[in-house]
């Protein structure tokens, strides 16, 4: 590594900036609260206790075993790639029993993952691994350890290669299979090539089994050619012979291979590997039977296009994967089939478990289409959490949003769910009642998504209203009108009063909460938008004739946007007092959460809120994070409810303030230290990093957002040739894992 750039002005300028960046770190040590994953507040469905409700919800799990706890016993890792995230299910072993635990302590010890994960133990240490996507269609691998019982990993091959230092390629959407095909006591890899059709065998030939040494082995195993128009695949195909496609030009000549997911398991019980297939074109698996000699030669001999056709066959609406898991402890691995499509993909019925009987033939039994999503609190897509309580009895009850559930592929019928609080003030709990509270799609003249609800008394009768959010930036007002007892009815009062409330439209994807930011004694409205900004709205009408005024569509200068993609941002804002004093915070679409103050004194259009941080305690739920603060225990700290593209809810109670020190390392911690120069810059850019913590990713955009530059570097100092670029403003953008630096570059 070259040595640090000894240029006295060059210093000078990065001790300027570590103190420009100590000064708003003392600046921000204002009453931040820290916040802690939590199991602890129990939830039933319709009165029987759900089991892990709090992980967040399942959208496009991946499923794989490993012994997280050192006890023996094989628990429940998923990767979601709905948002790059990982659920950690603890097995308590009974036996013939599904009996798992959610246990999030884990969770945190996973590196960051993205697309696919699987857990396979490649150096039989009986430890599992972590194979997962390495981006550019490639495969990293990291090694497991324990530490105090607890599964740990550490990376061991940043891309795997085969024979001449060749990128072993596995396309970004698939799920490959990795398994020991031929019998040697070590990790093989299927996957199919670039332009799809023929399955490529990756052996692992090393002699050692601590080590991962590949060899392209064949170029169409099985001898079976997947056209992507028709689920059936042509078995024996005439170009394979003996593993080896005869005209190598037959591949290259076909379609860019669109996405399969493949797992290999032994049905039959002979020796060989018999294959199942999901493809992104097609709602069923195909399971293909090895008719050959696992050792000598693989042939697929027959089929099942609707597979397992002698059941209920897999049939979901797009891409399905498939994966061999024990989840009942019965000695027996069962078989898991889930959605791999982030977006076409029925989200809400999206694990289908099929129990293994043990029979010879015809052995997977279909139990539900709901496996583990019946066991948590799972809205289908995008969880839009709210606290309200709807019976009057003085406890907080839990209203969710959601984007809507699947009615067609291209449909989705939003509603509301009601989870009653039927605890008590210091020890809540919550019971679902309800998937389609108040019906409220019903009310609506036309079809809304999307739904994100607030609550307040806007008519100034006493009762709380309810003001909806929608996808296409519109908001409208149920107005409540309780029975005697109290309990809540809401109804949307026609077209030009209810919905499209006030003609308020900010553009898409609105987020509203009622809160008097003024302290006028008036709710106002505060609308978090897909841009990244919240808009204000002041009530300049009286309590009982609201009148919502624009004020300021980027109020307090908030953007959560992260500023290489220059895209939307999705701002769901929550505003709540702390200490006494007013404080904004907002989720993003990138999971995390930021938190403003400085609030009262800087409410006019153009002011600025002070960022205390972007990264609040932490956390990152993944995708699209909503959140809603209550003290819902009475013990004067806040429960924080973060919803999530995963269509669930993620618990978190608040656990005091950080102290100076601890907010100080994680601002650092959160920041590259860098020296960009010279800017403006003409022929050429230099950038200097100060202890790098490990690579760093570089990147360069335009101000329409697109990448004209992208490197990674191992070192201090790196350059970047500019002469080839216009002339004109650009964003440069430093990536080190959570750690990231940006500014605007002027090239002349």
């Amino acid at each position: 590594m070259k040595k640090y750039h000894q240029n006295t002005h060059n210093l000078a300028t990065v001790k300027a900036m570590r103190i420009i960046i100590l000064i708003f770190c003392v600046q921000s040590l204002i009453a931040q609260p820290n916040f802690v994953r939590s199991t602890d507040i129990n939830v039933q469905a319709y009165g029987n206790t759900i089991n892990y409700p709090w992980i967040g919800g399942l959208n496009n799990p991946q499923f794989s075993a490993a012994d997280l706890d050192n006890d023996g016993i094989d628990d429940l890792v998923i990767f979601d790639r709905g948002g790059d995230n990982v659920v950690c299910l603890r097995n308590g072993g009974t036996p013939n029993t599904v009996d798992y635990s959610h246990a999030p302590q884990f969770e945190k010890n996973f590196p960051e993952m993205f697309s696919w994960a699987l857990l396979r133990d490649y150096n039989c240490d009986g430890v599992m691994d972590i194979f997962t996507s390495a981006g550019s269609d490639g495969v990293a691998v990291y090694s497991g350890y324990y530490v105090n019982n607890s599964l740990h990993f550490e990376l061991a091959y940043e891309k795997l290669t085969h024979d001449d230092e060749l990128n072993l390629y596995v396309p970004i959407y698939d799920v490959p299979a990795i398994s020991d095909l031929d019998g040697d006591d070590d990790l093989d890899i299927l996957t199919f090539g670039p332009s799809g059709g023929y399955v490529r065998l990756f052996e692992n030939i090393s002699n050692d089994c601590t080590v991962l040494d590949y060899t392209m082995a064949k170029t169409c195993w099985g001898r079976f050619y997947e056209s992507g128009v028709s689920e059936v695949l042509d078995l024996d195909h005439s170009d394979c012979e003996d593993g080896a496609l005869l005209n190598s030009d037959d591949e290259i000549n076909r379609s860019v291979h669109p996405g399969s997911t493949l797992l290999t398991l032994d049905l039959d019980s002979d020796g060989d590997q018999e294959i199942i297939l999901g493809d992104i074109s097609f709602n069923t698996l195909t399971m293909a039977v090895n008719g050959g000699d696992n050792n000598v030669s693989t042939v697929m001999t027959e089929q099942d296009a609707s597979f397992p056709s002698y059941d209920v066959s897999a049939d979901m609406p797009a891409f399905p994967g498939s994966y061999s898991i024990d989840v009942n402890n019965d000695g027996l691995n069962d078989l898991l089939v889930s959605p791999n499509a982030k977006v076409q993909s029925e989200h809400y019925a999206c694990v289908w478990h099929y129990n293994n009987t043990g029979a010879s033939t015809d052995f997977f039994s279909f139990q539900s289409d709901t496996f583990l999503i019946d066991n948590t609190i799972d809205v289908n897509r995008y969880a839009l959490p709210a606290f309200f309580d709807h019976n009057s009895d003085g406890l907080l009850d839990l209203i969710v949003g959601n984007y809507g559930y699947m009615a067609h592929p291209d449909t989705f019928v939003a509603q509301l769910a009601l989870y009653e609080n039927v605890g008590t003030p210091s020890n809540p709990q919550f019971n679902l009642v309800t998937r389609n509270y108040m019906q409220v799609q019903d009310q609506f003249i036309e079809h809304r998504e999307y739904l994100r609800p607030t609550f307040g008394d806007i008519d100034g009768d006493g009762d709380k209203d309810m003001l909806l959010g929608d996808n296409e930036g519109f908001l409208h007002f149920f107005e409540n009108e309780p029975d005697a007892a109290g309990v809540a009815n809401f109804t949307c009062p026609g077209p030009f009063v209810g919905e499209r409330f006030q003609n308020i439209d900010v553009y898409q994807f609105t987020a509203p909460q009622l809160i008097d930011i003024n302290g006028d004694d008036l709710l106002d409205l505060l609308l978090g938008y897909h841009n990244g900004r919240v808009a204000y709205f002041q009530n300049v009408g009286t309590s009982t004739e609201p009148d919502f005024e624009e004020v300021d569509l980027t109020f307090g200068s908030v953007d959560v946007r992260q500023a290489a993609t220059f895209s939307g941002g999705y701002a769901t804002p929550y505003m709540t007092t702390i200490n006494d004093e007013l404080c904004l915070f907002v989720g993003s679409e990138y999971g995390t959460i930021s938190m403003y103050t400085d609030i009262e004194e800087n409410l006019g259009i153009g002011d600025s809120f002070t960022l205390v941080t972007n990264n609040l305690s932490n956390i990152n739920v993944g995708t699209f994070a909503s959140i809603a603060f209550a003290d819902l225990d009475d013990d004067s700290e806040l429960e924080m409810l973060v919803g999530t593209y995963r269509g669930g809810v993620m618990l978190y109670e608040q656990e005091g303030f950080l102290n100076a020190n601890v907010q100080e390392n994680i601002l650092q911690e959160q920041t590259i230290i860098a020296n960009i120069y010279p800017n403006p810059a003409s022929k050429v850019v230099h950038i200097t990093i100060a202890q790098p913590i490990k690579d760093t990713q570089i990147s360069l955009y335009n101000m329409q957002g697109k990448q004209v530059y992208n490197t990674t570097s191992t070192q201090v100092n790196t350059s970047i040739n500019t002469t080839h670029l216009p002339a004109g403003i650009y964003l440069i953008h430093l990536q080190q894992g959570i750690h990231t630096h940006h500014q605007k570059l002027l090239i002349e």
